[in-house]
């Protein structure tokens, strides 16, 4: 018999975590593989372009093994479209510009809006509730992220000039696209379509906005250099960005878009496991105070509502 987890039961709380713990794992190597790639000199866009087309190619194909396509319903239709714009387009796009005109924990710092965007759009539209104790964990979790993030620039009074506000108040649209995305993903998605076939789709749909923008650019890079100069990072990240629209649906369908935007927090802190590990940036004592304050806000964004009890007779 196979396993099915239910939405919004135990069960399906639980396989949400383990999903999301997994894609925080997993997705924030792409940012110490951006790190590498740059190092090697090749060019932003087409290292995103690259990355996006092989990731749909790579979900394209499991699709054509399990004879199940994206669908091309209405609702489907725009699911692609506003995902693959503002997930991927529009949000790489914002951060390609900002990235190299202010510090990378400033534009970081920026990308934990999300959760807090996904939780104020959701209670607006009335795709959740409103409350307290879910507030107060997404407020636990994003004071995790500041106890790392803060320190470095309190220490360096340079970290930050005027300059430099107008990219950052830029980088702030990343993480307004990345709300849009997650919940045009809750909303639009059809019924009994897996995140295979959604994540082909989105992909698809990132691809042919992303296509007149390398044109735009004139940056048509393909593996001008030999695979071990860096060009290998983008056959990993390929693969972590199909796994990751494949589990982000699960996340989704089980627990909705405010509980999924929480990987954010867990994936905050797995990118500085990974520059540990790959560029030997020790972890400090901040590191385990954030970590405490992020698991109590991760179990209050996931504790579930109590229920009234029903009355007998009622």
């Amino acid at each position: 018999m196979k396993f099915q987890a239910i939405p919004g039961s135990t069960a399906g709380r639980i396989v949400a975590i383990v999903y999301m713990v997994t894609l925080a794992i997993t997705y924030s190597l792409v940012i110490s593989l951006n790190r590498i790639a740059t190092i090697a000199e090749i060019p932003f866009i087409p290292y995103v372009f690259w990355q996006v087309v092989g990731a749909g190619l790579f979900l394209l194909s499991i699709c054509a093994l399990r004879r199940r396509w994206p669908p091309l319903t209405r609702d489907s239709m725009i699911s692609y479209g506003l995902i693959g714009m503002f997930g991927f387009a529009i949000a790489f796009l914002v951060l390609a510009a900002a990235a190299p005109n202010a510090p990378a924990s400033v534009i970081s710092l920026t990308l934990t809006m999300t959760p807090v965007l996904v939780y104020v759009f959701a209670v607006f539209l009335r795709m959740d509730r409103f409350y307290w104790f879910r507030a107060f964990g997404i407020a636990s979790s994003l004071a995790g992220v500041l106890l790392v993030l803060v320190p470095p620039l309190l220490h360096d009074a340079t970290a930050l000039t005027a300059d430099m506000v107008p990219w950052v108040l830029l980088a702030f649209g990343a993480p307004l696209c990345y709300s849009i995305a997650n919940l045009s993903a809750a909303r639009f998605r059809p019924p009994n379509v897996s995140g295979i076939e959604m994540g082909a789709g989105v992909m698809v749909a990132a691809t042919i906005f992303l296509l007149p923008v390398m044109a735009f650019d004139g940056s048509w890079w393909f593996f001008d250099e030999p695979i071990a100069d860096g060009s290998w990072t983008i056959f990993i990240a390929l693969v972590v960005n199909a796994l990751f629209m494949v589990l982000m649906y699960e996340v989704l369908r089980l627990a909705g878009p405010v509980i999924f935007s929480t990987y954010n927090y867990i994936g905050t802190l797995c990118g500085m496991g990974w520059a540990a590990l790959l560029f030997g940036d020790a972890p400090s004592a901040l590191i385990w105070g954030s970590v405490a304050l992020l698991f109590l806000g991760l179990y209050l964004v996931n504790r579930p509502p109590k229920t009234a009890p029903v009355k007998e007779g009622a």
